[in-house]
């Protein structure tokens, strides 16, 4: 997997975000694909709620990554998105400078 590839690196490499789209107990899905793909984050949502999955406007997501989970209310699509990509900004300006 690329997460393999990223950490035999020198100096992390880039971000990586994975998703898990399951039925039941999508956070706890999304932490054990978090280790075994060795991602930095995991955008989880349970498809079979309401108001979450692939055929309407809106989504139910959490976060997982190793700091733990953090879990938003039904968003617009556009809003998950912005969201993603604020969490993604944060561990990117958390991360050490590169040749470090």
């Amino acid at each position: 997997p690329l997460g393999e590839r990223r950490a035999a690196r020198a100096g992390g490499g880039p971000v990586l975000v994975g998703f898990a789209a399951e039925t039941g107990d999508a956070a706890g899905q999304a932490r054990r694909k978090l280790e075994a793909k060795q991602v930095d984050l995991i955008v989880a949502n349970d498809v079979s709620r309401a108001g979450a999955g692939f055929e309407v406007d809106t989504n139910i997501v959490s976060f997982v990554d190793a700091q733990g989970q953090e879990d938003l209310p039904c968003l617009p699509k556009a809003n998950v998105a912005a969201a993603l990509m604020d969490r993604v900004e944060a561990l990117v300006a958390a991360r050490p400078p590169r040749g470090r």
